[in-house]
């Protein structure tokens, strides 16, 4: 299992190569969760696509 923390640009990273190499991943997250993807731009939709990958949260 790996972990990743955070929700920018660098954290996307662990869940494409976790997915590739089918490894389990934890992400540890805490902050603004608005449900809009548009705000604050980028950062939701990376929160959601590192959750749509990760195993734990």
């Amino acid at each position: 299992m790996t972990h990743r923390i955070g929700r920018h640009e660098e954290t996307l990273t662990a869940p494409l190569v976790s997915l590739s190499r089918h490894v389990r991943l934890m992400h540890i997250e805490a902050g603004l969760r608005t449900g809009n993807r548009h705000a604050p731009w980028p950062a939701e939709c990376h929160r959601r696509f590192i959750k749509s990958a990760a195993n734990l949260h």
